[in-house]
């Protein structure tokens, strides 16, 4: 059975590609430790649409990566 691997990265304030580079760096370390396991994707594109007040847009990407966590 292979192991999966769950990173969460502070995203706030950090643009795409940052983000992206530094999931990039950490697939590989994962990968030179256990290489038999399978990376989750935890890089969120979703937009939580117009009905999520801006305070609370922080709380609905929590809960989209808990729901990566849960798969």
């Amino acid at each position: 059975m292979s192991k999966k691997v769950f990173v969460s990265l502070p995203m706030n304030n950090r643009k795409d590609e940052e983000i992206l580079a530094r999931m990039d760096i950490l697939i590989k370390k994962v990968q030179q430790y256990l290489p038999d396991a399978q990376l989750l994707d935890t890089f969120l594109t979703d937009d939580p649409g117009p009905n999520i007040p801006d305070a609370k847009i922080a709380l609905w990407y929590l809960g989209q990566s808990i729901q990566k966590l849960g798969e």
